[in-house]
């Protein structure tokens, strides 16, 4: 219903692990992921310097290969584990990370952040532009 409404949905660790099982699709057990603080890598500028440091609480992850066709993967861990998705037609996001947490890069996380959810709720850009 939030889908068809086009209600933005801003979905945090657990939330988006949910968004990858609404669909059947898997997740995967990860290792070194719980209590500890890594590096995320910008899946769409293909970058290879960490573009910041997050926190970590989350025994559980989606391997790339397994992402729900309905999603675009942002961010990935080292691992090959993915970060942050972007839902390809409707304004949703999901983070596996905890922006209410404290980190050693939580304001460049917080800007990251907020530039997507102010280009997609307050612009009202299609996610399908964000990806030009």
């Amino acid at each position: 219903i939030l889908y068809e409404k086009k209600i933005p949905i801003l979905a945090i660790c657990r939330g988006m692990q949910l968004l990858q099982i609404n669909d059947n699709r898997k997740l995967i057990p990860v290792r070194n992921h719980i209590k500890v603080e890594h590096e995320l890598f910008d899946e769409l500028n293909q970058k290879e310097k960490a573009i910041f440091t997050v926190n970590s609480f989350h025994s559980w992850g989606i391997d790339k290969k397994d992402l729900n066709d309905n999603f675009n993967s942002l961010l990935t861990h080292s691992d090959g584990t993915v970060e942050a998705i972007l839902h390809k037609r409707f304004p949703c996001i999901g983070i596996m990370w905890h922006p209410e947490r404290s980190s050693n890069d939580k304001y460049k996380s917080d800007i990251w952040l907020k530039n997507y959810l102010n280009r997609l709720i307050f612009n009202k850009q299609k996610t399908h532009e964000l990806f030009k």
